[in-house]
């Protein structure tokens, strides 16, 4: 018991050291009215058969989480604004990009997630292929994922003030302690003795010995942008599993927690929360997710924590501009400045 004090102590002091950061400006989602083109027009006979459907499209921007930036992403909308659907579209050009396809169709299937109480991903509508001359597409059609996600709540809490910021922290509370619930839900539905090979590769730069367990299946690309939080029916949906096939070998359940707790904190700081309100936050998840998951502890989650922030800030170098207004860039420098801070406080 004086172990387990002693290193949540240790966690919460490390997790706790102050960094300066800018703020970020207001960002809104853009999305764009397109005509249809002709896979369009077949996808909608093919799956809606209605009259007229709408489709906008999402628009790249600065949001890192919710730009759109890996695909292109439309979404269906029936004549009276009904929203009917998510359709996303990808190159398959070559069998690197079929596997690709496949192995995000692959984790949509209910099989994976039949008995789970929290962890609940998108209804997989269907899929189609259009190739033509110039080019060839794979389309995945599925359910739109309800309530907001955790990025656009803490973008919504921070640009808040008074009895409204207060109502919004505590939405967000919500959908962070949900997260923690279905992310240990999920990292227990199967247990390995050892990981695949891919994450070995995927970290060899900064993990030099083998990862701790437990070993389960995982998300994979766990930022705050891929999760949603309905708070009228206090349920999680999670988005973007392209990355989970990769885990059905085995992989370090950790690194989901990883990724969630380095994205929440960084972009807490980057939408002008406050350090006691991203503290209380991310305390949240670590209680949460410990209580559910007995196979993890504080330390192990404080090493794939630490881990995150070191291979965002090695694998972004170069990739982001130094423009302060990009939320990609002030990801990369907040994991080198958490880096720094961590090897200057350990010296």
């Amino acid at each position: 018991m004086i172990n387990l004090i002693l290193s949540i102590s240790l966690f919460l002091n490390i997790y706790s050291l102050p960094i300066a950061m800018e703020k970020a400006p207001n960002y809104d989602k853009k999305m764009e009215t397109v005509e249809q083109t002709e896979d369009l027009e077949r996808i909608n006979t093919r799956f809606f058969n209605r009259e007229p459907v709408k489709f906008k499209k999402l628009m790249p921007g600065e949001d890192l989480a919710e730009s759109g930036k890996g695909s292109t992403i439309y979404f269906a909308y029936a004549n009276d604004g009904t929203p009917l659907a998510v359709v996303k579209q990808l190159p398959i050009e070559d069998s690197l990009d079929k596997q690709e396809m496949e192995d995000e169709i692959s984790s949509l299937h209910e099989r994976y997630f039949r008995n789970t109480k929290h962890f609940k991903v998108p209804r997989l509508i269907g899929t189609a292929e259009f190739a033509s001359e110039e080019e060839a597409n794979g389309y995945i059609i599925e359910s739109i994922a309800q309530g907001k996600s955790i990025n656009t709540l803490v973008k919504e809490t921070g640009s808040s003030s008074g009895s409204h910021r207060y109502k919004k922290f505590q939405t967000l509370k919500h959908g962070v302690k949900k997260t923690a619930l279905s992310f240990a839900e999920f990292h227990q539905l199967k247990s390995y003795s050892s990981y695949s090979n891919y994450y070995k590769e995927e970290f060899y730069h900064i993990k030099k010995t083998p990862f701790e367990g437990p070993y389960g299946i995982i998300h994979g690309d766990a930022h705050l942008g891929n999760i949603f939080y309905n708070p009228k029916t206090d349920k999680t949906t999670f988005i973007d599993l392209s990355f989970m096939p990769l885990s059905l070998k085995g992989a370090p359940v950790g690194v989901d927690s990883g990724k969630f707790i380095f994205t929440l904190e960084a972009l807490c700081t980057f939408y002008g929360l406050t350090n006691a309100e991203t503290n209380e936050l991310r305390d949240l998840y670590i209680d949460t997710y410990l209580a559910a998951n007995p196979k993890m502890n504080a330390e192990l989650m404080e090493e794939y924590i630490i881990l995150c922030y070191k291979d965002f800030s090695f694998e972004s170098e170069g990739m982001f501009s130094s423009d302060k207004t990009d939320q990609g860039s002030f990801l990369y420098r907040f994991a080198a400045k958490k880096v720094n801070a961590l090897s200057t406080k350990h010296a």
